[in-house]
């Protein structure tokens, strides 16, 4: 095991940090403005099977639904941990098998923590979230960007999406407010300067 653990370390793949970005289902829901969008704000719609494709091509992300109901998620845990033990197991003969077993538990590991991500209270199931998480380990090229954040600094990173390009955007809805035209007028230049048309 000693063995195993110094190799492992060696290759870098270690897990170091998730990362992880949410979008609603819901297209337009109150709960969604209350809670993220302070006083002022824009939902951007996008394109769900165009975005599925984009992030994990471009971004390596993975986009999922969240699961909401403590019996899925028990099952959809169970389900990942038993075909996991059948892909050990049919290693177990193998002359290699350190290497393997270094690498089914690289694999093993990014998927449970994948799922426990997809995971959340029941309360919340208005919400209809789909996340897009990610694994970074020890060797990620990616450098780590900070934002200031309601509770103090947030660490993040970019994603390698080009929007104009995947044509990934399908709407924005600007949020009820007294200065409408001033908030679609300024709108309307970032589109423009981004190269879109409006």
């Amino acid at each position: 095991m000693q063995a195993w653990t110094e190799r492992v370390a060696r290759s870098g793949f270690l897990p170091k940090d998730d990362y992880v970005v949410s979008f609603s289902a819901q297209r337009d829901h109150l709960s969604q403005w209350e809670r993220y969008s302070g006083r002022h704000g824009y939902s951007i719609g996008f394109r769900g099977p165009e975005m599925t494709v984009a992030f994990g091509v471009a971004a390596q992300y993975f986009l999922m639904p969240v699961y909401y109901e403590l019996e899925l998620q028990i099952h959809v845990l169970r389900d990942a941990i038993r075909m996991a033990l059948a892909q050990l197991n049919s290693r177990t003969s193998d002359e290699d098998f350190l290497e393997k077993f270094a690498l089914w538990s690289q694999n093993a590991n990014t998927t449970l923590r994948l799922l426990c991500r997809s995971f959340k209270h029941a309360s919340f199931k208005d919400e209809a979230e789909w996340r897009a998480s990610r694994t970074v380990y020890a060797q990620s090229p990616e450098p780590i960007h900070f934002r200031s954040g309601e509770f103090g600094v947030v660490p993040y990173q970019m994603i390698g999406l080009r929007l104009k390009d995947l044509k990934l955007v399908s709407e924005i809805m600007i949020a009820r407010t007294h200065y409408f035209l001033e908030a679609k007028r300024s709108l309307e230049l970032l589109l423009k300067s981004s190269g879109y048309a409006t």
